[in-house]
């Protein structure tokens, strides 16, 4: 096959799977996912620490 072929499917294909993230707000959904994480995360991380200076 050659590459004038694979080019424009590639682009489809990046094309379709971006408009799939854009709409079913996949972007939002993983950040909102990873923010619940990473606040459990560090939640559990001990605080009481001296800042030093």
């Amino acid at each position: 096959m050659a590459w004038y072929f694979i080019v424009p499917i590639a682009a489809a294909a990046l094309f379709a799977l971006l408009f799939i993230v854009y709409m079913f707000n996949l972007d939002m959904k993983l950040v909102a996912f990873l923010y619940v994480a990473l606040n459990k995360y560090h939640d559990k991380k001990q605080h009481e620490r001296d800042i030093q200076f």
